[in-house]
């Protein structure tokens, strides 16, 4: 019921300590799963990739990396910003939201709607997607999600007959892409009756954002600062509507 990272050093160099969002279900007992992506310079997704059976790392939690907790306030719309690996804690709340368990225990949270902008260089760069849209296919009346694309016609060009073929089979007519980055046009244009000046005025749509640095810098400010600057300044939204994960 928490939106939180945790953090990970491995034991043998403590001085390395990375953050991961976990993507399993919360009423798993005794494991939980971990979106981890590799670059060839990176110091502990490396560790990962690397690890046999029997090999130790270290995970614990920081107060401050709990950033809210469901129900979420129970606003009306929650639109959420992510790019690459800053899905995660997108995703870890979707699961919450739209866990078809709630359905059965009772839900203290029915009336919030969903808006994801997904920002990726090409389509095999989105993660999670298969997840995220059988959610949309059960919840579509409270869920929209929109991929946003910002080399894939480059990719287009490139792709022989068979990976466009795979491409087809991989990637449903379901889902709603977009060729650019997310921008305050984007925004504007996909969430527009959420950013309604009465909406974001009462407090009844939050903001939630997570990527890369300059995608912070861009949109709200640095992760680090309370403060919140860029397009959702322009767009009216205060520091307790954004939250930066």
């Amino acid at each position: 019921s928490t939106c939180s990272c945790i953090l990970v050093s491995s034991p043998n160099d403590p001085s390395i300590v990375r953050p991961y969002t976990p993507i399993s279900n919360r009423n798993e007992k005794g494991t939980f799963e971990l979106l981890v992506k590799t670059y060839p310079k990176g110091l502990m997704g490396n560790k990962f990739e690397k690890l046999s059976i029997g090999d130790s790392l270290l995970f614990w939690q920081i107060k401050k990396n709990i950033k809210i907790q469901y129900p979420f306030g129970n606003p009306k719309t929650i639109i959420m910003l992510a790019a690459g690996t800053g899905i995660t804690p997108m995703f870890q709340a979707l699961s919450r939201l739209f866990d078809d368990n709630i359905k059965k225990n009772g839900a203290t949270n029915k009336r919030t709607n969903v808006i994801l902008l997904y920002g990726s260089r090409t389509k095999s760069d989105i993660y999670l997607h298969s997840e995220m849209e059988q959610m949309k296919q059960r919840y579509s009346d409270r869920l929209e999600i929109v991929y946003c694309l910002s080399n894939q016609q480059k990719a287009d060009r490139a792709m022989t007959e068979k990976e466009v073929n795979m491409d087809k089979e991989e990637f449903t007519n379901s889902m709603v892409f977009h060729h650019g980055h997310i921008d305050k046009d984007v925004i504007s244009h996909f969430c527009k009756g959420a950013i309604d000046s009465d909406n974001v005025a009462a407090g009844e749509c939050l903001v939630w954002v997570c990527g890369p640095p300059s995608f912070y810098e861009s949109h709200c400010g640095p992760r680090e600062e309370e403060d919140v600057t860029g397009v959702l300044k322009e767009l009216g939204f205060r520091k307790d509507q954004v939250v930066k994960f």
